[in-house]
């Protein structure tokens, strides 16, 4: 860089102790600056590492809690399904009681009405028998009054035959006499049996009449039996749909057979940060080496360090040093095509009046895997950069 000496082009004392003073200034607040930004890199690699270990923590402590309602929740559905079978076999049994009782109650129905019926028919069978006998009983006393008058006719008969003959009479008179009491005998004893016919006629109308009448009665009791029976099958079948659906009923009340779900993956812990390290600061040795010369003569260049970070950049623009522990007011401002990042920065030996460049970082570019575009000075260990294999340039922005 060019001094801004006097006429016989070298440093006044002042000049020399204000360089010198600010030189150990600058080494000074570089050190502060150096341990702060160590200090802050160490707390953030810390306080990640403690994010870190706490979401990983949260993660797995949540996992933990949704296992144990997993597992929760399993035994409830046990709890629930085992109290709905209890309650299931309970209901059954409740159902078949009913069931059997039910039928039993048919049973009793269908054996009382069979009672009835059978009773009606022995009734029917006694009725059927009495009027029988009371017929035969009435043609009995029938025929025989019918035949005591016959003899008290035939009697009378012949007692009016004695008379006509025990009158003397004989002749023609007598015969006449006596063929009109045989007539009226015989009128008589026509008339008894006639009355006897109708007597028997009426005997067997009156026989044929009950026993139809007795038969048409058994066959209503028959069909009242089948109608009973009939009746009882239907109950039957009645109280065995009634009892099927009442199971049905208890069954669909069941609660579903408990499933364990699927236990869920448990969590990966967070890989740790990549953190990259703090930039090399400069040392002591590499901090002398930027010392300001004893004397520079007037628009000269500084030697040393300087000429080596101008040297590439006085030829062409090629090589420059672009090494980050010689830099400050170091700013992010874009990055180029194909992809190497762009800063702005000064360079310390310059102070802070120095101009201002853009150019790249040699420490980006090795950390990008760049190293064919980075060199380095085997006597102080500073890294320059070759920009003819960059689409950046070296250039001064500010002077």
């Amino acid at each position: 860089m060019s001094g801004g000496g006097g006429g016989s082009g070298g440093l006044t004392e002042d000049q020399k102790r204000y360089q010198e003073e600010k030189w150990k200034f600058d080494w000074q607040m570089l050190e502060n600056r150096t341990n702060y930004q160590k200090a802050q890199h160490i707390a953030s690699t810390r306080n990640q590492e403690a994010i870190r270990q706490h979401k990983n923590a949260s993660a797995m402590n949540e996992w933990v809690d949704k296992e144990k309602m997993r597992i929760f929740d399993y035994n409830n559905q046990i709890e629930a399904y085992n109290a709905s079978v209890k309650s299931y076999e309970a209901q059954l049994d409740y159902n078949a009681v009913a069931a059997e009782i039910q039928a039993s109650d048919n049973n009793r129905k269908y054996n009382e009405q069979l009672i009835e019926i059978g009773f009606k028919n022995e009734d029917r069978m006694m009725n059927l028998g009495f009027n029988k006998r009371d017929l035969n009983q009435k043609l009995r006393g029938a025929r025989s009054e019918l035949t005591s008058k016959s003899q008290g006719a035939m009697l009378e008969g012949l007692q009016k035959q004695g008379q006509v003959l025990a009158s003397g009479q004989t002749g023609r008179s007598a015969r006449k006499n006596l063929q009109a009491v045989l007539a009226q005998q015989g009128s008589v004893q026509a008339g008894l049996a006639a009355q006897l016919t109708q007597e028997q006629t009426g005997y067997a109308f009156a026989l044929e009449k009950a026993e139809l009448g007795s038969k048409f009665a058994g066959r209503q009791l028959l069909a009242s039996m089948d109608s009973a029976k009939g009746q009882w099958q239907a109950d039957q079948t009645t109280n065995l749909l009634q009892k099927y659906s009442a199971d049905m009923q208890a069954e669909a009340a069941l609660a579903p057979v408990p499933k364990l779900p699927p236990q869920m993956s448990a969590p990966i812990d967070l890989p740790s940060p990549e953190i990259p390290p703090l930039p090399e600061n400069l040392t002591a040795e590499q901090w002398q080496a930027l010392k300001p010369p004893e004397d520079v003569g007037g628009g000269s260049t500084s030697g040393g360090l300087m000429g080596f970070i101008m040297a590439g950049a006085q030829v062409a623009g090629a090589f420059a040093g672009s090494d980050d522990r010689l830099k400050y007011d170091i700013t992010r401002v874009g990055t180029s095509p194909s992809g190497i990042p762009k800063y702005t920065f000064k360079y310390r030996i310059d102070g802070k009046h120095g101009p201002k460049y853009i150019g790249t970082s040699a420490q980006d570019l090795i950390s990008m895997g760049r190293k064919d575009a980075v060199g380095q000075k085997e006597k102080d260990g500073f890294y320059y950069v070759d920009y003819s294999k960059l689409d950046v340039k070296m250039e001064v922005v500010t002077t």
